[in-house]
């Protein structure tokens, strides 16, 4: 608030020494204020443009190591949905994350399996999808070639075996 008020006051100071000046110092004065100010917004353009680009171009979090350690947090805290986000951030498949999508895609069918399994009891009507779901399951747990997925590949496989 007080800034405020000072800036206030200088631009009410300002406006009473163009006031009294001749009408070429006013107009220069103007002229002079115009071009700061366009000098300023223009300053502030390239900041944004350079901060943009700095951001696209991965120095500050999106790099590839950084976002591995971050969808390995997210896969950590069952936040598969972020996870995919974070892998997905070029729209472009990356080698790295080949572990991380075969984890998440386990993941999607289990739990579409177990919902589906759980409607089964109430209207057997579900049981076609629940065994598809299963299959699809124990397809990705027997396709799975990364060794990072093997603690889950067991889990899943116990879980429906």
């Amino acid at each position: 608030m007080i800034k405020l008020l000072i800036l206030s006051g200088f631009i009410g100071i300002v406006c009473v020494k163009i006031h009294g000046m001749s009408f070429m110092k006013k107009l220069a004065a103007k002229i002079v204020m115009v071009y700061g100010m366009l000098g300023w917004v223009g300053l502030g353009f390239a900041l944004l443009l350079f901060s943009m680009t700095e951001l696209y171009e991965g120095k500050y979090g999106n790099s590839r190591e950084e976002r591995l350690l971050r969808v390995e947090r997210e896969m950590g805290r069952g936040e598969m949905e972020n996870a995919m986000q974070d892998m997905n951030v070029y729209k472009s498949y990356e080698a790295d994350f080949e572990y991380a999508w075969e984890r998440c895609a386990m993941y999607r069918a289990y739990n579409l399996y177990s919902l589906f399994s759980q409607a089964s009891a109430a209207n057997p009507a579900y049981a076609s999808e629940a065994e598809r779901y299963r299959q699809q399951v124990l397809q990705i747990c027997y396709d799975s070639s990364c060794p990072e997925n093997e603690p889950y590949v067991e889990l899943y496989l116990q879980e429906l075996e």
